[in-house]
């Protein structure tokens, strides 16, 4: 079983986005945006949907334009 903590980077199975985990409560996530804006974007979503993918995120990124104008 994989360990998704507060500030976790994840995506939720089935489903395309990547969010960070801004709480755990009780097995159920609020999942909110990675930079920036203290928005939520999903509550109550259940841990066990979560597919923690912090490397895979970053590939992701490191490939857009805004983080090769860096």
């Amino acid at each position: 079983m994989q360990n998704i903590n507060p500030g976790s980077i994840v995506k939720i199975k089935e489903k395309s986005g990547y969010y960070r985990v801004t709480s755990i409560r009780g097995g159920k996530a609020n999942l909110g945006a990675i930079f920036g804006r203290r928005c939520i974007y999903h509550k109550g979503v259940d841990v066990t949907t979560l597919v923690e993918c912090e490397s895979e995120w970053y590939k992701y990124w490191s490939q857009t334009d805004a983080y090769q104008c860096m």
